[in-house]
């Protein structure tokens, strides 16, 4: 592309732009003849018609070039040309017009700043002539022949003052008539002015005086016309109001001003449609009543400015709160909404309320005084609700535990599904919503003052009535005979759960909205109360249900042929399990099911020692009584011992004997207390720690003793739970000696 072909495409040589047409084979062909005009901006289909576009196609080009004898390498160099032309082009277009846009832009703004201005100026100008002209009418009545006429004692005829009186009371009749108030309040106002600078004893004056109260009463009249008009702009209203205070007349300005807000508040109840919503409903009611009387009380201090005036305006607003507490209560308190909605309500309404607290005013004591009565009685019925459906829920578990596990004998994995816990859930379900309704109106200072009712200490009392009927069914089924252990986890488990779990979540819900002298004292000691019942049902279904654990160990050796294989071979020692060894399997991952539902550091103390109960029997010798005098029953024994250990440690996840090593530093600590004092009475009070680990196998014996926290003694830790080693026949029944070795004490 030459210097001159880009000059003409950049817009920079100034000429006539060629007048450009393509033929057929697209070749460029220009009429030098055919002049196009410049313009302020450039044309894009002019430009991109010079460079042969959109006329050029490339089918036509190629096929036209085809049999050319130019080279391949000439007419791409064409086809560069004619891209770098139109991006030039383009470019430059697009240059140049964003440049003349933000040009002419800035023009308008100037223009337009311009003619603000002279506006401006223009209403200066309009002011002051009319202040002008209504000077030149004062001035004739006060410097005119109404004073001449008074100091004249010898004419006998009308004083020219009258006259121009006239004229005045003319031009007034005239204003008003046609509407223009403002200019007639202008021109009455500086005449009455005038009137009053003159010496009120005169003859004249006080006839001035008198004319002028006529216009001025009429005016009065039209202005307050005025002022109840619906189509009348808020402005305009509060300009015709100031004219009627300025006039001298404030009380009658504030009778139309409060009259006026009365109608628009009737008016806009009537607009509203309901929706099917109460809360919505309440929620337009109560916006549109507050939202009129902040803008009321805006307006107010606009016009009237003498504070003595304001106790008619809270009386005014004392009235539409009384009138709106009929309407809320014939559609909230008297419905039968649920407690949840008549809270919202009230919520929504004293929220509302609060807006007027951003103007000054605070009425929200008004609402809290209105609704005292019918929120505590709804809070009443809704509270006996409430407790009758806990006691439904703890009725309906206790059919479900009469029917699901008492009648029917489940195993225990069917009683971890069917667990008890739900009441408990359901009970902080209940609860949890008792306190989110109450959250919005009872239990939040910042909606109502807590110290000047006692709807938060009934609130209080509800929950913790709650939880006490709820405890009080739980505790009457955990000490019926009919119940199995199953239920019994569950009820501690409720315990638990109630105690540790739910009851600190709405400790921490109550403490943002509840001071500790108004209630929440109440709710701390409450739940210290709460945490000495879940440990006293904790220990006593532990207690009663160990009982019936080694009563029920006790009757299982009594059959003996159910512990042994008949028949065959009675040299032989047994190679299968019998059915009633089966079934102490299944004993054994009974235990290990409920270890594994022990919920703090105490309970697997209450099945240890339980435990360490049934293994002192099973080592007596008079349990083995029964059994055939050619069986090893020594070994038979331990076999026994080492299988229930093993599955405990191994039947599942090994719950139990993690549950043991977690005690096996004060359980270390007792044996070596009893062995090292054995005259010490108070080194034997967990005598049975001993026994448990003495009758463990030796493998989970040293696991368990290597993990105590207490210095060791001399002697080796094995020798501290078990006075004479005695070899543990682990292996399987298959390999089991016939004849033990000798050992220096019976197992």
């Amino acid at each position: 592309m030459n210097a001159k072909s880009s000059r003409v495409a950049r817009g920079l040589v100034p000429r006539r732009l060629k007048k450009v047409a393509t033929g057929g084979d697209g070749e460029l062909k220009t009429d030098e003849e055919a002049p196009v005009a410049n313009t302020p901006l450039v044309n894009l289909r002019t430009t991109l018609e010079l460079f042969g576009l959109p006329g050029f196609k490339v089918d036509m080009y190629v096929e036209r070039r085809i049999k050319d004898s130019k080279e391949v390498s000439g007419h791409r160099d064409e086809l560069s040309t004619r891209k770098v032309l139109l991006n030039e082009a383009l470019k430059t277009f697009v240059t140049d017009n964003y440049r003349k846009f933000i040009h002419t832009s800035k023009e308008i703004e100037h223009i337009e700043g311009d003619m603000s201005n002279l506006y401006n100026t223009l209403t200066h100008y309009s002011g002051a002539l009319k202040k002008l002209q209504d000077m030149s009418f004062t001035s004739e009545i006060e410097d005119g022949n109404i004073t001449q006429s008074m100091d004249n004692d010898t004419q006998d005829t009308k004083p020219h003052s009258t006259d121009l009186l006239g004229e005045v009371l003319e031009e007034l009749g005239t204003l008003m008539f046609e509407s223009k108030l403002d200019q007639a309040v202008t021109l009455i106002t500086s005449v009455m002015d005038r009137i009053n600078l003159s010496d009120p004893k005169k003859d004249n004056v006080i006839m001035a005086k008198q004319a002028i109260k006529g216009k001025l009463e009429q005016l009065i009249g039209l202005l307050s016309e005025a002022t109840q008009s619906d189509v009348l702009k808020s402005s305009e209203r509060r300009r015709y109001l100031n004219h009627i205070v300025q006039l001298g007349y404030p009380e009658k300005a504030l009778r139309l001003f409060l009259q006026h807000r009365r109608s628009v508040l009737r008016a806009s109840y009537g607009q509203i449609r309901s929706t099917g919503e109460l809360t919505s409903y309440i929620t337009d009611v109560s916006g549109i009543i507050f939202s009129t009387v902040a803008m009321a009380w805006i307006d107010f201090r606009r016009i009237f400015r003498q504070p003595a005036r304001a106790s008619a305006f809270y009386r005014w607003v004392i009235d539409e709160l009384y009138a709106f507490d009929d309407t809320f209560t014939r559609l909230v308190f008297q419905s039968d909404s649920a407690f949840r909605v008549v809270c919202q309500c009230v919520h929504l309404a004293v929220l509302s309320c609060k807006v007027l607290e951003k103007q000054g005013m605070r009425f929200s004591f008004m609402l809290e005084t209105l609704f005292y009565d019918a929120l505590r009685a709804a809070f009443q019925s809704y509270s006996i609700a409430v407790r009758q459906t806990v006691s439904k829920s703890v009725k309906a578990e206790n059919w479900e535990i009469e029917q699901a596990w008492v009648k029917q004998s489940v195993s225990s994995e069917t009683a971890e599904k069917l667990s008890i816990t739900k009441s408990a859930r359901n009970l902080y379900d209940t609860v949890h919503q008792f306190i989110l309704d109450m959250k919005l109106v009872l239990i939040n200072p910042a909606l109502f003052d807590p110290t000047v009712n006692d709807l938060l200490p009934l609130a209080i009392s509800g929950i913790r009535s709650l939880f006490e009927d709820y405890l009080l069914a739980m505790t009457a089924a955990s000490k019926s005979d009919m119940i199995s252990d199953a239920q019994g986890m569950s009820i501690v488990a409720n315990c638990y759960f109630l105690a540790e779990d739910l009851f600190p979540r709405i400790k921490k819900q109550l403490a943002g909205k509840v001071d500790m002298k108004r209630g929440l004292s109440n709710i701390a000691a409450f739940h210290d109360q709460l945490g000495k019942f879940y440990k006293a049902q904790r220990d006593f279904f532990f207690q009663q249900r160990g009982d019936v654990w080694v009563r029920d160990v006790i009757r299982w050796p009594a059959n003996a042929s159910a512990w042994y294989k008949e028949g065959g071979n009675s040299d032989a020692p047994v190679e299968t399990p019998s059915p009633g060894f089966i079934n102490f399997g299944k004993y054994l991952e009974t235990l290990q099911s409920l270890a594994k539902s022990c919920l703090d550091a105490e309970v697997p103390r209450m099945q240890s020692r339980a435990v360490a109960e049934v293994l002192s029997l099973l080592r007596s010798d008079a349990q083995w009584s029964h059994a055939p005098e050619k069986f090893d029953t020594r070994a038979y024994r331990q076999l026994v011992l080492d299988m229930m250990f093993t599955k405990m440690a191994e039947g599942g996840s090994g719950h139990y004997l993690d549950s043991i090593s977690r005690y096996i530093g004060e359980i270390v600590g007792q044996a070596r207390k009893r062995l090292v004092n054995p005259g010490d009475a108070s080194a034997v009070d967990e005598a049975w720690a001993v026994t448990i680990v003495d009758c463990m196998p030796e493998k989970s014996r040293l696991s368990l003793v290597s993990v105590g926290d207490n210095a060791a003694p001399d002697r080796p830790p094995a020798q501290l739970v078990l006075p004479a080693r005695t070899p543990r026949t682990t292996r399987a029944l298959s390999t089991m000696p016939s004849k033990p070795k000798s050992s220096s004490k019976d197992l």
